[in-house]
């Protein structure tokens, strides 16, 4: 019998139930297994390691040895199973959860009875939190639960604010109860935000830096004029178009390094406005990377200042 470890499946294109049985698979990934497949049957006596990512056929998994399951679509996953009794970490994500899969979504939480590292994405607890009456009479499956992580899953960098969401204490105490040592975390939507404006604010301000040392101070000057830049030469050949050229010059630099400033304040004053609304013990977290760009910021700016008053000085 060959040995399989690791599978990856994707976009299968097959009518009715797709199987999957082999005792030596250690590791699938099922990808857009979708068309036309309704049903998709898993037997891996070995497996530990399953990701799911927007299949939307139901899964039947037999996989008794799974440490670690991620799933990851657009709708909520159709899934039967018979236990997965040594699962440690599980990853579910749902990014647009409908209400009537509420119902759905809390039968097959209780597959994950065993985990002990849970991640859900916020817009499920978002869905559940509005259909409590669903947990009322359910007693908490996490039995050996050591982290509860919440984070969202659409985030926008620009744009609407995003609306706070609570997850109510019907959910946390579904969640939370039957292990009251574990841990929980929420990722905020700002946090995200804050997080990915500043390393895409980081990038820019290194190149910044590197023009500053490439060009002595002077960022991203144009190329040098061959025309008079002393009053002398000018005045001596009289040439009026080229002062106006050389003023017409100088104000498009000096311009363009106003709205290179411009940009870098704003960005700054984006950032700090997410900070803000943290809570401390995140805000506390962030401000460390937030005070070290705003000393490379301060250090762009001043070249760009140095630049403007060259040119200046140079008329």
């Amino acid at each position: 019998m060959c040995k399989l470890e690791k599978s990856h499946i994707n976009a299968v294109q097959y009518d009715g139930t797709f199987s999957i049985c082999h005792p030596q698979l250690s590791n699938l990934t099922l990808v857009s297994a979708f068309y036309k497949v309704k049903v998709i049957k898993v037997v891996a006596l070995q497996l530990d390691n399953l990701t799911i990512r927007s299949c939307e056929a139901e899964h039947v998994i037999s996989a008794p040895h799974l440490v670690s399951f991620l799933y990851k679509g657009y709708h909520s996953l159709r899934l039967s199973t018979n236990g997965f009794h040594s699962l440690e970490k599980a990853d579910i994500c749902v990014s647009y959860p409908p209400e009537a899969d509420a119902h759905q979504i809390v039968c097959w939480l209780q597959h994950l009875h065993n985990v002990k590292f849970l991640s859900l994405n916020l817009e499920i607890v978002e869905l559940l939190s509005s259909s409590v009456e669903l947990l009322l009479r359910q007693p908490s499956p996490f039995v050996n639960l050591k982290s509860l992580k919440i984070y969202p899953e659409r985030v926008h960098l620009w744009g609407q604010a995003p609306r706070k969401v609570d997850m109510s204490t019907e959910l946390e105490n579904y969640l939370l109860d039957s292990s009251p040592g574990a841990t929980f975390s929420m990722v905020l939507h700002e946090e995200i935000i804050a997080h990915k404006l500043m390393a895409e604010f980081e990038v820019y301000l290194e190149k910044e830096k590197d023009n500053i040392k490439t060009s002595g101070a002077q960022m991203e000057a144009p190329a040098e004029s061959h025309e008079p830049k002393t009053k002398e030469k000018l005045e001596i050949r009289g040439n009026m178009a080229q002062i106006k050229g050389y003023w017409e010059n100088l104000l498009v630099q000096i311009e363009l390094m106003k709205k290179k400033a411009c940009f870098i304040i704003s960005k700054l004053q984006r950032i700090e406005e997410l900070v803000t609304v943290l809570p401390a013990s995140k805000r506390a977290n962030i401000q460390p990377c937030f005070s070290r760009l705003c000393a490379d910021a301060n250090f762009v700016i001043s070249n760009i200042t140095d630049y403007m008053k060259i040119q200046c000085d140079e008329n």
